[in-house]
């Protein structure tokens, strides 16, 4: 049993930093962050034992974490940052979820859109819509600042998967 925990946490617990800041950028509140890692964390651990082996962790573990992270609403949190970094970082959190959650996956955490499809558990061809609609997003927040990004009415079909 022991052997099991140390193999789990030798191959978990390399990807705890990246997890926590994507979470942190997804929910914007710390405690909400480290209780979503906490939940992935023992999810991983308890289901670790029933996968003969799992051959890149790293999807896996963001993929336990996105599932956790549709349970909690978005809040607020305050930091200190570099005025580069900040106006990234606040173009980036203006973004809806749906497709913050895209880029943060592919432009930060480097993940190819295989492996965005195994994590989101959506088709190929969202995956790419949503990703270029999310630079789009960004972009466009970056160029004019705080002039918002037109946003549908309603739900956008694409952030319900119908495209």
């Amino acid at each position: 049993m022991m052997d099991a925990r140390n193999t789990f946490e030798a191959a978990a617990m390399p990807y705890l930093e990246n997890l926590y800041r994507t979470a942190l950028r997804m929910v914007h509140d710390e405690e909400a962050a480290v209780r979503s890692i906490e939940q992935t964390f023992l999810e991983a651990r308890s289901q670790a034992h029933h996968i003969s082996e799992v051959t890149d962790w790293r999807v896996w573990m963001f993929s336990i974490l996105f599932r956790k992270l549709r349970f909690h609403p978005a809040g607020t949190v305050s930091r200190a940052a570099e005025p580069d970094q900040d106006e990234i970082l606040g173009a980036l959190d203006g973004i809806p979820a749906v497709f913050r959650e895209v880029l943060l996956l592919a432009d930060v955490e480097g993940f190819g859109k295989p492996e965005l499809e195994a994590i989101l558990q959506v088709p190929a061809e969202l995956v790419a819509t949503r990703l270029a609609e999310g630079r789009a997003r960004l972009r466009h927040a970056l160029q004019y600042g705080a002039l918002p990004y037109p946003q549908p009415t309603g739900t956008p079909a694409i952030a319900q998967g119908e495209l």
